[in-house]
């Protein structure tokens, strides 16, 4: 405290001035807008980015970056293994996987190759899954042909309990099957 100056006069400065009601609503509410305002400006900045897809490609970028490490790594794909397959054509999986020897196994799109392989009319469940380091294990559970259906579209049809058109193609080969005909009947089967 320098020398000449009262106590009571510094610890009047020290303290506060006293705010009426009214001020202080008023500048707690400044408060509060400079914080939304704050707030609404990150949120239109973080979607403006997402807009633009930004975030999309630094998620690719990172993708690509780590999968390529682990491939360096030797992280690549040495087998594929299907379980469950009895009567879809091998080339027909082969093309839905799409994965070939040597790929980085982080790179591999699991849901693409569930979507794709879901697309069969043959599958009826699919899970497809990582093995680190270097496998890809793809388990089917293929759907049963019950019935021969008459009426479908394109000619006599193979369906399953579901009324699933299965194929149009080498029906006797399936040996005796119910045969169903009529509109609807596809569904009646299972």
């Amino acid at each position: 405290m320098k020398k000449g100056t009262r106590r009571a006069d510094v610890k009047g400065r020290l303290t506060p001035r006293r705010l009426s009601w009214l001020g202080w609503f008023f500048g707690r509410m400044l408060h509060y807008a400079k914080m939304g305002a704050g707030i609404a400006v990150f949120v239109g900045v973080i979607m403006w980015i997402w807009a633009q897809g930004y975030l999309v490609k630094v998620g690719d970028y990172a993708q690509e970056k780590v999968a390529g490490a682990a491939a360096s790594a030797g992280m690549v794909v040495s087998d594929v293994i299907i379980e469950g397959r009895s009567r879809i054509d091998t080339e027909t999986l082969k093309s839905a996987i799409g994965v070939e020897r040597g790929t980085p196994t982080l790179a591999v799109d699991i849901t693409g190759i569930h979507a794709r392989l879901t697309g069969i009319s043959w599958v009826k469940d699919v899970q497809v899954r990582r093995v680190l380091p270097d496998r890809i294990v793809v388990s089917l559970t293929e759907r049963l042909p019950i019935a021969i259906w008459a009426d479908a579209v394109g000619g006599p049809a193979v369906i399953d309990d579901e009324g699933v058109v299965l194929t149009h193609e080498d029906i006797a080969d399936f040996g005796p099957l119910l045969a169903v005909e009529g509109k609807g009947s596809e569904k009646e089967a299972g």
